[in-house]
């Protein structure tokens, strides 16, 4: 009686349909063999990234004749710029020096005297009764009109006129120093510091 109630339910001892291996198989060679249309969802996203941008060669284009012609003038230009340059410096100096050359002698021929008449007494040193002045006959005319007119000076120079000392030069000396005055001197260094080189003048000499 048992054996007749339960004939009409499912068996669990048997299996009447696949295994589930081979469910499993048969399932697993199905998505191995799927259309290549239908790619993974990983495939499918590689595949919407944009792809890298290739590298165009660069093109070495030609200069335009108006830009070249442009930059030859701005280059000759620049050129011709320096050149006035140096040459404008160069006219300024000799300019300078020929000014120089005719203008030290006469203002030294009026000047030095009254020069040395100003220094001089702050030059001697006071316990000093006498100094010897050596000039060249013009300038030691001038010193001795000078001298006459200062007090502090009068009676305590001796001024010597000698050749050869050269216009704008005078050498006051005493028994432990001395003290020289020389136009042609500060003239040449003057001239030295603007690049010049100084011939003497020997026009007013």
């Amino acid at each position: 009686m048992s054996d007749a109630v339960f004939s009409q339910l499912p068996r669990f001892d048997a299996i009447s349909g696949p295994r589930p291996a081979d469910w499993l198989r048969a399932m697993t060679k199905s998505d191995l063999h799927a259309p290549s249309g239908q790619a993974p969802p990983e495939a499918a996203e590689t595949s919407l990234a944009p792809a890298p941008a290739k590298a165009e060669p660069s093109v070495v284009r030609p200069i335009p004749q108006e830009t070249a012609a442009l930059q030859t003038t701005v280059s000759n230009l620049a050129k011709l710029m320096e050149r006035v340059e140096v040459e404008s410096r160069q006219q300024t100096v000799e300019t300078i020096r020929t000014l120089a050359g005719q203008l030290f002698p006469e203002l030294s021929r009026r000047f030095l005297a009254e020069e040395i008449g100003r220094h001089l007494p702050g030059l001697i040193p006071a316990a000093v009764p006498v100094v010897d002045i050596r000039a060249e006959p013009g300038l030691a005319a001038q010193l001795l009109e000078m001298i006459s007119r200062h007090p502090s000076l009068e009676g305590r120079c001796n001024v010597v006129s000698q050749e050869g000392q050269g216009a704008g030069h005078a050498e006051v000396t005493w028994r432990t120093g001395g003290v020289t005055f020389d136009f042609e001197s500060l003239l040449a260094a003057c001239l030295n510091d603007i690049g010049s080189t100084y011939k003497p003048n020997t026009e007013y000499k």
